[in-house]
């Protein structure tokens, strides 16, 4: 079971190494989730299916930010998987998209765990240093930054435990100092509006 956990899991870094969505969808970023996922389990004293959850946090970006899974799905059936599992896991990849409303607790955790990460102030930060050294499309940094202003509260108000909620609300402060950061950048390149 550990070395298939093992060889997803690498597959999942492989690509996000090669080729992530984008600066703010890559490797550490599914890294920071992964470890989300985790502190929201322990926190919250979730009996839920880790292993389950944690392939999850390392492919939910993987093929695009939608959901999809259709690549997981073919490298689960090649190292055997049941099929309950590989539904479960496209099922808490598919409900972390903003705007789902995860059921099951795997669910809840992964979408939590990923909506933290619009509260992690080095995450934004390194999107501002990526846009100013040419590696992430100042258009693409726009629209994560409009994302953010319009959905920021929406997500306060849709996690779904207490201890995401503490963990975003603690790194509120330096979040908005770091997005601040970004709105200037921004106005400067007449990309705000």
């Amino acid at each position: 079971m550990q070395v298939r956990l093992a060889t997803l899991i690498d597959k999942a870094r492989g690509r996000l190494t090669i080729k992530p969505i984008d600066a703010t969808h890559d490797l550490e970023h599914h890294k920071n989730v992964a470890a989300n996922c985790q502190k929201i389990i322990e926190e919250e004293h979730l009996s839920v299916n880790p292993q389950n959850i944690l392939i999850a946090a390392w492919w939910h970006d993987v093929e695009s930010q939608r959901g999809e899974t259709n690549l997981l799905q073919k490298e689960m059936r090649k190292l055997g998987f049941e099929q309950e599992d590989i539904e479960s896991i496209s099922n808490i990849i598919h409900l972390h998209t903003f705007g789902e409303k995860p059921e099951t607790n795997e669910a809840k955790v992964l979408f939590d765990a990923d909506k933290i990460e619009y509260f992690n102030p080095d995450r934004i930060r390194k999107a501002l240093k990526d846009a100013k050294n040419g590696l992430l499309p100042i258009l693409i940094l726009r629209k994560h930054y409009l994302e953010w202003v319009e959905r920021h509260e929406k997500i306060l108000e849709s996690f779904n435990f207490e201890t995401s909620k503490k963990i975003a609300l603690t790194n509120l402060p330096r979040t908005l100092s770091e997005i601040k950061e970004i709105t200037s950048f921004l106005e400067t390149n007449n990309r705000i509006g």
